[in-house]
């Protein structure tokens, strides 16, 4: 089967593998539609640390059924997508319910070949059905849209409360979509202007976080908003979210940077501010990402360009440069969208 893969030394090829047998708990997926995630493009560069040469990337996708273990209750041509995290299942994290934060947690397309290939074995217990009403191509979207949904399900927000998104990218925009389907009166801050103006035709509104107080105040009443959430990761952005969020509100770390952040300690202490970190998604948030997509009254084919993986050069460029589109994915089997 053809396949792309870090070649080790800030490199990736084109590669060839054998189709994988899945064991008796495991199944094989036919990979329809795979995404281009900032991890995929860390790894690319030689930039994360547990990426080793002939690995086969991808986390993000949508497939069919192709093979199913004997231990399994899937059946060939069923419409699949995947929750890609490996937990070890042992630590302290997993045994009291919290596999998401396994000490030891690891991903497909980091640490087991992933889904930039035709085909890709899978635990089946990581495997959701895809409902007939979501298109294969939108199944890619409801990886990073879980992580959404946890941010906002672990957060303070409350129908009817005001909220800043830091960070439009694709992250930043499920953040928001998630936040507004729970009632919540979005605004997002992005300085890439694609992105921004992308945002307002997806019905968002944008708030520049350079512009005068003033105008947080006459959009949050005077108050500041309820919850911020930090999907951007800068150098400043938690300083910038500290700053716009009211008294006895809330900072949401959504974006985990490379690098360490120094933040002032005064505006957390002085307004009483609650900080709290939020990591990937958990099974509860896989599932109501797939229900929330289902549902979803909006035109996803904004967000995505498609490209053969023969293309990765170019969907890599396109991905890393992100000045003319959202999210990047790559068609492994030449599916209709």
């Amino acid at each position: 089967m053809k396949t792309l893969e870090y070649s080790g030394n800030c490199s990736i090829h084109l590669g060839e593998k054998p189709v994988p047998e899945p064991a008796s708990d495991q199944v094989r997926i036919k990979v329809s539609y795979a995404g281009i995630c900032g991890t995929d493009m860390h790894i690319a560069d030689g930039q994360h640390p547990r990426a080793k040469g002939g690995l086969v990337m991808g986390h993000e996708f949508s497939g069919t059924i192709d093979k199913a273990g004997v231990d399994t209750d899937f059946s060939v041509g069923e419409r699949v997508v995947v929750e890609p995290l490996i937990s070890c299942g042992s630590c302290y994290s997993c045994r009291s319910g919290y596999p998401h934060v396994c000490q030891n947690l690891g991903l497909y397309g980091i640490d087991a070949d992933g889904a930039f290939a035709e085909y890709v074995v899978i635990a089946s217990d990581k495997v959701y059905r895809l409902p007939d009403s979501i298109q294969m191509v939108h199944g890619a979207l409801v990886e990073p849209m879980a992580v959404g949904v946890h941010a906002i399900r672990l957060s303070n927000l409350k129908s009817l409360d005001t909220v800043l998104v830091i960070g439009g990218g694709p992250i930043g925009l499920f953040v928001a979509i998630a936040a507004k389907q729970a009632g919540a009166d979005v605004f997002i801050s992005e300085i890439n202007p694609f992105r921004n103006t992308l945002l307002k035709r997806l019905g968002f509104k944008t708030f520049d976080t350079n512009s005068e107080p003033s105008v947080r105040d006459e959009i949050t009443d005077g108050k500041g908003f309820d919850v911020v959430f930090d999907a951007a990761g800068g150098p400043e952005t938690l300083k910038i979210a500290n700053v716009n969020v009211r008294v006895k509100g809330q900072v949401v770390m959504v974006a985990i940077p490379t690098q360490d952040r120094a933040v002032s300690y005064v505006p957390i202490s002085f307004k009483e501010i609650s900080l709290i970190g939020v990591r990937v998604y958990e099974y509860y948030d896989f599932h109501r990402a797939i229900h929330m997509l289902e549902n979803l009254d909006m035109d996803l084919s904004l967000l995505y360009q498609v490209y053969p993986l023969e293309s990765y050069e170019e969907a890599f460029a396109s991905a890393k440069g992100g000045d003319d589109v959202m999210r990047v994915l790559f068609d492994l089997e030449g599916a209709d969208v």
